[in-house]
C-alpha cells in the first residue's frame, strides 16, 4: 500500500514542479516581450507596484509633461486682437504631481470600466480628461464594451494662468 502512495505523492510533486516552472517561464517571457509580467496577478505584490511606478515614469505622458512648447497669447477685445504675446520653452514639468494623479485616476477609470470616473475640470485636479476627436467616428471601444469618443488630457485654466503669470 505504501508503494502506490509514494508514487502518487511523487506524481503530485512532479506536476507541481512543472506548473511552477511554467509560471516562472511565462513570467520571464512577458518581461522579455516588454509586457506586464503581473497582469494576471491577483494580489498587489511589491513587484507589481514597482512595475507600475516604472511604467508611469517612462510613459509618454511624462515625456509630454517635460516637453517644451511655445505659447501664443492673444488678448482680445470685441473680437479684435489688442495684444500678441509669445512665451517660449514652456513646460508643465512643475505640475508633474498633478499630472500623475490625473493619469492614475484615468487608469482606474479604464480598469473599472467607468467612463464617468474620468477626471473632470470641475474636480480641480490641475488636469482633466475630455473628448478630443477628429470626427464623431473617431471612437474607441471602452473597457465596459461601449463605444466612446477618444479622450485626451487637458491642462486646467488655473495651471495655464500660473504658467503665463510666471513667464510674463
Amino acid at each position: 500500500m505504501s508503494n502506490w502512495q509514494n508514487w502518487a505523492v511523487a506524481l503530485i510533486l512532479l506536476l507541481c514542479i512543472v506548473r511552477i516552472g511554467q509560471r516562472v517561464y511565462a513570467f520571464f517571457m512577458k518581461v522579455k516581450e516588454k509586457r506586464n509580467p503581473c497582469e494576471n496577478c491577483a494580489t498587489g505584490c511589491e513587484l507589481k507596484q514597482l512595475y507600475e511606478k516604472k511604467r508611469l515614469e517612462c510613459s509618454d505622458g511624462k515625456k509630454e509633461i517635460k516637453k517644451k512648447r511655445n505659447f501664443i497669447i492673444l488678448k482680445m477685445k470685441n473680437d479684435e486682437i489688442r495684444k500678441v504675446q509669445v512665451l517660449f520653452d514652456v513646460s508643465f514639468e512643475g505640475y508633474s504631481k498633478e499630472a500623475k494623479n490625473v493619469y492614475q485616476k484615468t487608469i482606474e477609470a479604464f480598469l473599472n470600466g467607468d467612463e464617468m470616473a474620468f477626471p473632470r475640470i470641475s474636480d480641480d485636479l490641475g488636469f482633466h480628461v475630455r473628448p478630443h476627436a477628429l470626427s464623431s467616428q473617431d471612437t474607441i471601444i471602452f473597457t465596459n464594451g461601449k463605444e466612446i469618443t477618444k479622450r485626451s488630457f487637458w491642462a486646467n485654466k488655473n495651471i495655464i494662468q500660473n504658467i503665463i503669470n510666471s513667464k510674463s
